[in-house]
Order: structure tokens, then sequence, then C-alpha cells
């Protein structure tokens, strides 16, 4: 099989190594710092991420700046873009379908109909206008003599007392 002729191919490069094919996007909200701390270091340089670095060393939401961090490498790609020149994307989502006025009209009136159904389906409970009869007891709780009543409290404290040394104190091992 003849040779397969084409433009020269350049060795590989530092910057091409250390390009990662894959990265993991960051949910939204970590996301936005991600973005806006690369356009910091992009237009400021590495000695500003080196100060946030240390800043917010202890701020898990700028875990992102550490190599082993599973979104260090979309923050690297960012850095990259934002040095390229590339925009920023704006804060929509990139997916979003145009929906014509039809299909917008037709949307609501499906909307309507199916809160309409819940709401038929539901009765409405009106609020009692009287209140609750008294709780009754079906029985009764025993009467106690207050001489009975003195004896029973009395012995409780003397055992509360007489077992606080029992008792394991704030500190101590049981």
């Amino acid at each position: 099989m003849p040779p397969v002729e084409g433009p020269p191919v350049a060795p590989a490069t530092t910057d091409e190594k250390k390009n990662v094919i894959g990265f993991i996007y960051p949910p939204p909200e970590v996301r936005n710092i991600v973005d806006k701390t690369a356009s910091f270091v992009a237009r400021n340089g590495v000695e500003f991420e080196s100060r946030i670095r240390i800043n917010e060393q202890n701020n898990p939401k700028f875990n992102f700046l550490n190599p082993g961090d599973p979104y260090h490498a979309y923050y690297q790609h960012k850095v990259q873009d934002c040095r390229a020149g590339k925009p920023m994307p704006s804060k929509e989502a990139p997916n979003r379908s145009v929906v014509s006025a039809a299909q917008q009209q037709k949307q609501q009136e499906l909307l309507r109909s199916v809160v309409q159904e819940s709401a038929a389906a539901v009765p409405a409970k009106e609020p009692p206008k009287e209140p609750p009869p008294e709780f009754e007891f079906i029985a009764d709780p025993p009467s106690i003599a207050s001489y009975d009543l003195d004896v029973v409290s009395g012995g409780g404290k003397f055992a509360e007392n007489s077992f606080d040394q029992l008792r394991p104190r704030s500190g101590e091992k049981l």
C-alpha cells in the first residue's frame, strides 16, 4: 500500500498534550463562579489565580482551582477560551427551542383544561363553622389522697438525690 501524502504533521507541543478531550460541566451555581473566575484569571494572569487559591482555600466553592477537582478541566477550558477572546455564553439555556404563537396558545388551553379538571375533581372543603366538641375522657383518673401524693413525690425526690452520685457527670466516661 503506498504511503498517504498530506500536509506535514508537526510534533505535539506541550500545550496540546495538556488539552483534555472531555470535561465535566459543573452545576449552574458552580458554573457561574467558575466562569467569572476564569474571565478574571484570563485578564489578570496566573498570579491572580494563586491569590484566589490562597484566600479561598477553605471555601468549597473554589475547589475547582485544585488540579484534582473534577471541574478543574472545565475551568482550564474556560480560561483558555477567555484568553482566546471567545465570548462567554449568555445566561439563557443554550438549546431553547422557539415556540410559535399557535403552539403557545395550544399549550395555554391545554394547561387551563388540566387545571379546571383537577379543580373539579377535588371538592373544596369549607372551614367548620362551629368549634369541635369538648374532649371527653372515657374513664376518670383515679383520685389519690394528698398524703399519698406527698409520699410518692417525696420518694421520687429521695431517689433522685440518693442516686445522684451514680449519674455520670459531663466529661466523665461511663
